[in-house]
């Protein structure tokens, strides 16, 4: 046996591997060349195996030594996580030859090589553990050697890299010349998180745009692992769709960054994807805010329905997408009756609406809006506050023909969310113009007729008597 395990140390020798554990690292200083002499190897001592399972952070830990840690690890606890734990089961810890090759065995030596033979007697040689109770797994375990698999963690974990499997050895020895039979272990796990927010309120109409911003932490990477890829997906709500080119921008630590690609929209599924480029910065800036900016028109389907724009964005870092809350923006319309005094529909009248600046809004092009044959005006379109509670002014420019435009013609209206409500209102009331005085029966203008014709008949009487008298013989 010590033989074939000499021959293999030649073999594996070309280094440690990604997935070594830290543990192991420091074996490399610390391990005797033999075990026999003061600090023997006791074969019936209890012995276990305690992973502590929590999220990287940056600056990284020290080199775990297999003792516990106090104070702890600075990231957060995970419980939920289930690994396996395997012994290599033709590995002999009591065999002095043993030790010269482990300080050179990686993971990626014994996974898959038919040179090692893992346990596979749940219970025996194998077992699967847990973390719970602030993320610690322990596991009774005989001396030997262990490949330590991570196998799932719970999904509002958030974990988008997961730690890779790594090696262990119990006993692991102390600089002191003791020997640790209850070995640590900190296997960490790079978790990530994503926010997205509409911009704040402002008074506007559909065919306007309104700017999402997204933002997320840079992966803090775990031990031996590389960000392989890397992308921030928007799927855009029906009413949505990408404005026209530079509606996405990215920062990383407040600077610029041009490496990605746009792909999808203008509507339904947009995503970002990062570039080589893109990705290096990443990494330079571990825990930094990602801000992406995404600027979408609104309402260019004309579609208002329930008037609240839900969507959601994700991140997805090597192929493992985490989900933010969603992000909500509230639009509505009003709707009024345009009457006269006595309560009639009235067809034709114009307005406009205004916003707290005195800028006409426009909405979905439009900058006014007719009462139709019902003596309604629907203005649907506008944006509102969750509470239903944004004011907008409404002006009527022009009355129906033959009515007047009122007193007040400027009005405060609260806009609802949602389909097309009527407000609370009064009725917009016109009344009809003056009727123009025309001359009627009995009146000065029926004098004046008379007067007028009693004149022209004494008249052509005067002129018949003149041409009688020219008429008659002259004495």
């Amino acid at each position: 046996m010590a033989t074939t395990k000499k021959g293999l140390t030649a073999r594996i020798a070309a280094g440690l591997g990604a997935a070594a554990l830290a543990t192991l690292t420091a074996l490399g200083g610390a391990l005797p060349a033999s075990a026999t002499g003061t600090g023997n190897i006791d074969p019936d001592a209890p012995a276990s195996i305690v992973i502590h399972k929590h999220t990287q952070t940056t600056p990284p830990g020290e080199v775990g030594s297999g003792d516990e840690l106090d104070p702890g690890p600075s990231g957060a606890p995970i419980d939920g996580v289930e690994f396996a734990i395997q012994q290599v089961t033709n590995i002999d810890v009591s065999d002095s030859e043993t030790w010269t090759s482990l300080s050179s065995l990686t993971a990626d030596d014994v996974v898959g090589s038919a040179d090692y033979v893992l346990g596979e007697d749940e219970g025996v040689d194998a077992w699967t553990v847990t973390t719970a109770g602030g993320g610690i797994a322990e596991q009774d375990v005989p001396l030997g050697v262990y490949l330590v698999t991570e196998l799932s963690t719970p999904a509002d974990a958030n974990v988008v890299i997961r730690s890779k499997p790594f090696l262990v050895v119990v006993p692991q020895p102390r600089t002191d010349g003791t020997w640790n039979y209850d070995v640590h272990v900190y296997p960490k796990n790079a978790v990530s998180s994503i926010t997205k927010s509409a911009a704040a309120f402002d008074q506007q109409g559909f065919g306007s745009t309104v700017a999402w911003t997204i933002t997320t932490p840079a992966p803090i990477r775990v031990q031996g692992t590389e960000i392989e890829s890397y992308a921030i997906e928007d799927t855009l709500d029906p009413r949505l769709t990408l404005a026209a080119s530079g509606a996405a921008t990215v920062t990383v630590a407040g600077v610029e960054i041009t490496d990605f690609a746009v792909s999808g929209g203008p509507s339904g599924l947009v995503t970002l994807t990062f570039g080589a480029d893109g990705i290096a910065a990443l990494e330079a800036n571990p825990g930094a805010p990602v801000v992406a900016t995404v600027t979408t028109v609104v309402g260019a389907n004309g579609e208002l329905g329930d008037g609240s724009i839900e969507n959601t964005a994700v991140v997805r870092i090597n192929g493992v997408a985490v989900t933010s809350a969603p992000a909500v923006d509230h639009w509505g319309s009003v709707e009024f009756m345009k009457v006269d005094d006595e309560g009639n529909a009235l067809q034709g009248a114009i307005f406009e609406v205004r916003d707290s600046s005195g800028d006409v809004v426009a909405v979905g092009g439009a900058e006014t809006f007719t009462s139709d044959e019902h003596g309604l005006v629907t203005i649907s379109g506008l944006r509102t506050t969750a509470a239903g509670d944004a004011e907008y002014t409404v002006i009527e420019l022009q009355a129906p023909a033959g009515y007047m435009l009122p007193t007040t013609a400027t009005w405060t209206v609260e806009v609802p969310v949602g389909a097309t409500a009527e407000v609370e209102m009064a009725p917009v009331v016109n009344a009809q113009v003056p009727p123009y005085s025309l001359p009627v029966t009995g009146g000065a203008g029926q004098t004046a007729f008379m007067l007028g014709g009693f004149g022209l008949v004494a008249l052509a009487l005067g002129f018949a008597l003149l041409r009688r008298r020219s008429a008659q013989p002259q004495d």
